[in-house]
């Protein structure tokens, strides 16, 4: 017990040392003075714990200490008491530490280690900057408590709060500890630091944005000037991508020579948790599969889409083991959505059926109900195409036409093929009649021209690696089998961009480990976010195409169908050539017996039923409240909010789903209690934000006026307008132009079609803001001023053009930005030629090679 205490107070170990010096008493007894000067030395080592008390007590044994070393007495106990003191010590002194030596054969000691300062010139070279020649050394030893020590050591040992280590630091530094950012910057990162960029790699950051964002941090401390040249808090880069390596391989194992399963069976567990199912097939070492089935894949096995058509494409470079990543995906309302992820080894057959069969075994109804689809839409790979016809041989088989054209052009303009240009053009439309042929008659026509042309080596190619499988790609063959109308493979084609764009952002993945956790951490969410898109009505694809197939039917077709059955119509063909020509409508599959709808993809007669007898129609895009609602389910699952909640406003619910619409709704109490505060306090901001416009906009939704009325509305606001217009304008003249070249714009609107976009682009220009609002023009004056004669109010860049752009910039007319300055007397050629465009029609009809796309 300190003097002076009371023995009913508490020992003096359980108050902080500011705490402890704040109770001394303030008198010039030699004692207390020599006391308080101890504590003040003290501060520097004093640790206080989370409960605020003191977790290391230091006293400095003025006995054993001289001017070559300082000896300290410490509560430190055990070891892990010496390393978290060191720690702490490190960090408050601005120090690092290196060890030189750990005796092992120990009696009277629990734990005795020695360090040196880590600028010594142990373990460096002596050109080395890290070489200081620093001798300052640190010893901490923790003697036993037992009677033999307590004997020997009394004076520290037999106290209520025993000191039984004893630390001893040698020498002083030969540099400065502080306020020197060259030794700052030599300090090893702290464990704590670790830990945060720990953080920022679990969520996604890379080690240069982890650096920015732990500098930044540390430029809004107090401080900051030093702190950010300290590098145990402020790692270098070079640090940062060391750190980040090693969270790497511990999170997703090695890259090159090593087995990645035992990393991904660790985290098995942890996706499993999340919904997310992982299954490997790893017996053989040389031919390996993983399949990967997220939330979202698993309730789009469910659709009937999954049982009509699976597109599946794969791809090789994505992570850096080169194995291949295979999609199979199905068509919703919202785009494609996959149903299963292969990972394996290779493009071999045997690697194909090895990854299909783990999905069969694991999924065997994972086809909308059925153990297979329907149809197949792949590429022109043997292997990929052997292997589904080995697992799944009851299935259709069809090939993409835009790869069979693509090939096919690459194959005539192959110059080891001898295909001389003036036939290359000719040879590619014979090929195109046989693909695009509707009937028996187009296609025998179609391949007697092609055994009629002069070209041997063509006629046999397609003889013998097309016309054998001519049921997978001539468009006769298609007839009558439901595939909604895809003909192409662009569905796996956007996806795998998708893939390398968005979830790997143009960077290859580690090893398979980290692909997985990439398609299930980043992959998966992309999916949601772009389904609920869709199904809440922020794209507006769906309705514009539903709008165009409407629109080519004549207003008084509807007066001409006729209702056969529940579900069945018959509706002219809308073509005034063929005015007694119709067809068969059936809703309830969305099939049509006309050319376009005949493979149950939607055609204009389906969308003329729909719009005036509604029904199910599986086929239509996602513009009614049963299509958002099934995208909210996909992408949301049990989460998903009540059917009702995708209605939209005015909008007439099928009678199949009427029983989802009466069915009570459960409201969440956190929910609505959140919702209900939510709204208390956006009130005081409307009354101080309001706008009487932006009051009206949204009053237009709740209006229950007329038509008639609201186009009476628009003409007198058209007259108020332009009336207005008349006070403002400076010319008459100009202003009585502008307004004669929107009437004839006016005039120019035949069709109700293009009534509509015309409101819509009018409405759209109505609004006095733009992007380029904000842009502050030149004067008036100035365009006539410049040398080039470019007449645009944007502000122009001063100096010498770099390109030949300045003679074109002559005639540059409108607000772009131009090139400004004198113009080069010389004016060089582009050394980079234009990339060509990726149309494959356009290298057809200039006779020139394809341009081939590397982004997939």
């Amino acid at each position: 017990m300190l003097v002076g205490e009371a023995n009913s107070n508490p020992p003096y170990w359980m108050y902080g040392v500011s705490s402890l010096e704040n109770r001394l008493p303030n008198n010039k007894n030699c004692l207390w003075k020599r006391l308080k000067l101890f504590i003040g030395k003290m501060k520097l080592f004093d640790s206080t714990g989370p409960s605020g008390s003191t977790k290391f007590i230091l006293e400095e044994d003025e006995k054993n200490s001289n001017e070559a070393k300082t000896v300290y007495r410490a509560n430190l106990k055990t070891k892990e008491d010496a390393e978290d003191w060191l720690k702490e010590y490190k960090a408050a002194s601005q120090t690092e530490w290196i060890v030189k030596d750990e005796p092992k054969c120990l009696q009277k000691l629990e734990f005795h280690k020695y360090w040196l300062c880590h600028l010594s010139k142990r373990n460096k070279t002596e050109q080395s900057k890290r070489n200081k020649v620093c001798t300052v050394k640190l010893d901490i030893k923790i003697k036993k408590l037992n009677r033999f020590t307590i004997r020997n050591d009394r004076n520290y040992l037999e106290r209520d709060v025993p000191l039984p280590a004893v630390i001893t630091i040698t020498n002083d530094h030969s540099h400065p500890t502080k306020g020197c950012f060259e030794t700052l910057g030599y300090l090893r990162i702290s464990e704590e630091t670790i830990e945060i960029l720990y953080k920022y790699f679990d969520e996604g950051l890379s080690p240069g944005a982890a650096y920015r964002l732990n500098d930044l941090s540390l430029k809004l401390r107090p401080n900051s000037g030093e702190l950010r040249a300290n590098s145990s808090i402020n790692p270098t880069s070079r640090m940062v991508q060391h750190i980040f390596n090693s969270w790497r391989n511990s999170e997703f194992g090695q890259s090159w020579g090593s087995d990645p399963f035992p990393k991904l069976k660790e985290k098995m567990p942890a996706y499993e948790a999340e919904g997310t199912s992982i299954c490997i097939d790893d017996t053989d070492s040389d031919c390996w599969a993983v399949l990967v089935v997220t939330p979202i894949m698993k309730r789009a096995q469910e659709l009937s889409s999954s049982g009509e058509i699976i597109f599946t494409d794969s791809t090789s470079n994505v992570e850096f083991t080169q194995s291949v990543f295979t999609l199979m995906l199905t068509a919703t309302k919202g785009g494609a959505v996959p149903v299963a992820v292969l990972i394996h080894t290779g493009t071999s057959t045997a690697s194909y059926i090895k990854a299909y069969k783990l999905l069969k075994e694991n999924y065997p109804n994972c086809f909308g109900g059925k153990d297979s689809p329907g149809i197949f839409m792949t590429d022109h790979s043997d292997a990929e195409k052997g292997a589904l016809k080995a697992v799944w041989p009851q299935s259709l088989q069809y090939l993409c036409h835009f790869h069979i054209g693509q090939s096919e052009w690459r194959w005539l303009k192959n110059s080891k093929h001898k295909v001389p240009q003036e036939c290359q053009q000719g040879l590619m439309k014979i090929l195109q009649n046989i693909m695009y042929a509707e009937s028996t008659e187009q296609f025998e026509e179609a391949t007697e021209a092609l055994e009629n042309c002069s070209q041997a080596n063509y006629i046999h190619h397609l003889q013998v690696d097309l016309l054998p499988i001519k049921e997978q790609w001539v468009k006769m063959f298609r007839h009558d089998i439901i595939s909604r109308g895809h003909e192409t493979n662009n569905y796996a084609e956007a996806n795998i961009r998708v893939l390398k764009d968005i979830v790997l952002t143009r960077t290859k993945a580690f090893n398979v480990t980290a692909m997985v956790d990439f398609t299930v951490r980043i992959w998966e969410p992309y999916f949601e976010s772009r389904l609920l898109r869709y199904a809440y009505g922020r794209v507006s694809g769906p309705q514009l195409r539903f709008e165009e197939l409407s629109s080519k039917m004549p207003p008084d077709s509807i007066t001409k169908v006729k209702h056969i059955e529940d579900d069945l119509y018959h509706v002219p063909s809308g073509n005034p050539s063929t005015p007694d020509l119709t067809y068969e409508v059936e809703s309830t599959i969305g099939w049509c017996s006309c050319p376009v709808g005949r493979c149950g993809a939607l055609c204009k007669h389906q969308a003329l039923i729909y719009e005036h007898y509604g029904g199910v129609f599986p086929n239509m895009p996602a513009i009614n409240c049963v299509g958002r609602h099934e995208l909210g389910k996909l992408a949301l699952g049990n989460q998903c909010p009540p059917f009702s909640f995708f209605v939209a406003v005015g909008e007439k619910v099928p009678e199949e789903f009427q029983a989802l619409l009466d069915a009570p709704q459960v409201q969440n109490t956190s929910t609505a209690t959140v919702n209900a505060y939510a709204t208390s306090e956006q009130e005081p901001q409307q009354d101080i934000s309001s706008d009487p416009t932006e009051e009206r906009m949204e009053d237009i939704e709740s209006s229950d006026k007329s038509i008639e009325e609201v186009i009476q509305d628009l003409i007198l606001e058209i007259k108020r307008v332009t009336l207005l217009g008349i006070k403002s304008a400076s010319e008459l003249g100009s202003y009585r132009r502008s307004l004669q070249r929107l009437v004839q714009k006016l005039q120019r609107v035949k069709t109700p079609g293009q009534a509509t976009l015309t409101v819509i682009s009018l409405n759209a220009r109505a609004n006095c803001t733009s992007k380029k609002g904000s842009r502050i023009n030149v004067q008036p004056t100035a365009p006539g001023r410049r040398v080039n004669g470019s007449s645009g109010r944007s502000r122009q860049p001063a100096g010498r053009p770099k390109s030949k752009q300045a003679t074109e910039n002559r005639s540059t007319q409108g607000c772009s930005r131009v090139s400004a300055g004198r113009p080069p007397s010389q004016l060089p050629e582009a050394k980079r030629s234009k990339k060509p465009k990726h149309s494959l029609s356009l290298s057809i009809n200039k006779n020139k090679g394809h341009a081939k796309s590397h982004g997939h």
